[in-house]
């Protein structure tokens, strides 16, 4: 019986190392993956914006921000 709880006990503390090295890894590459993406700054729509709205009035509202996002998603043109 004892020799089940000891068992048990070093299977657990096992998985909780295997756990925290996954974790671990994951986020080192996950780390390294975004440092690697270019990024560029775009504006985008910080609240809905009515149609023919005049620009003026788009800047004044403070309508719009600026986001990083990939340049990979950046459109054409």
């Amino acid at each position: 019986m004892r020799l089940r709880i000891i068992l048990l006990i070093v299977a657990i503390i096992l998985g909780v190392v295997a756990v925290v090295a996954v974790v671990s890894y994951i986020s080192s590459i996950r780390t390294s993956v975004e440092e690697e993406v270019e990024k560029v700054e775009v504006l985008v729509a910080a609240q809905n914006i009515p149609k023919e709205t005049p620009v003026e009035t788009i800047i004044a509202a403070d309508a719009v921000t600026t986001k990083a996002i990939p340049r990979k998603y950046l459109a054409d043109g």
